[in-house]
């Protein structure tokens, strides 16, 4: 079994629809510690007048992101050759997958070069702490208090750090368990003892 660094990816959109765009992008490779946030190029103006005011309020578009400097492709390229291999992951990885193929694809970039199956820290999370999958399974605020760690702020790199961290505790409570069983006495040596 081959081993893939895990790089969670977060991104704020002008909406929900197939048609919205990238506003901004923030990535975390948990190995390596290597980061980054921009801001895609993108028109201002086609986001201002046909974006859904619920995302861009949510992400501070207006406020934060329209005036900001947007990337010149090297930042989208940084992101690309991180990912190429690797798992991608994230709170909702499948909807940050369909904005990364598009924003890729428009910036010349090969669409997906990152490992088909994702990694998603809601499903993780439950089950983990079994949750049934019946029910509602836990968003990235439900997670953060399930895993103990401060829940992002609706911005890529609040998100990305609050995911980051959840699937860092997640790794630890794996590794206490595995330890524990490790430690806990067999069947044969409770008879002998």
């Amino acid at each position: 079994m081959t081993s893939r660094r895990l790089l969670v990816v977060d991104v704020e959109t002008s909406g929900l629809r197939p048609a919205d765009v990238v506003v901004e992008c923030s990535w975390w490779d948990l190995t390596t510690d290597d980061r980054g946030t921009f801001i895609p190029r993108h028109n201002v103006r086609w986001v201002l007048d046909n974006g859904q005011p619920e995302a861009l309020d949510l992400n501070g578009y207006r406020d934060r992101l329209a005036r900001a400097r947007q990337d010149n492709g090297s930042e989208v390229a940084r992101l690309h050759t991180a990912l190429r291999g690797q798992r991608l992951a994230g709170a909702n990885p499948a909807f940050d997958a369909r904005h990364l193929e598009r924003l890729f694809r428009v910036s010349g970039l090969y669409p997906d070069p990152w490992h088909h199956r994702l990694a998603d820290i809601t499903n993780l999370t439950a089950g983990a702490l079994d949750i049934d999958p019946e029910g509602d399974l836990p968003g990235l605020s439900a997670c953060c208090d399930l895993w103990g760690v401060p829940s992002g702020d609706h911005t890529a790199a609040g998100d990305v750090e609050a995911t980051g961290r959840c699937f860092l505790a997640l790794a630890q409570f794996r590794a206490s368990r595995k330890s524990a069983a490790m430690s806990a006495p067999t069947s044969t040596e409770g008879a002998a003892a």
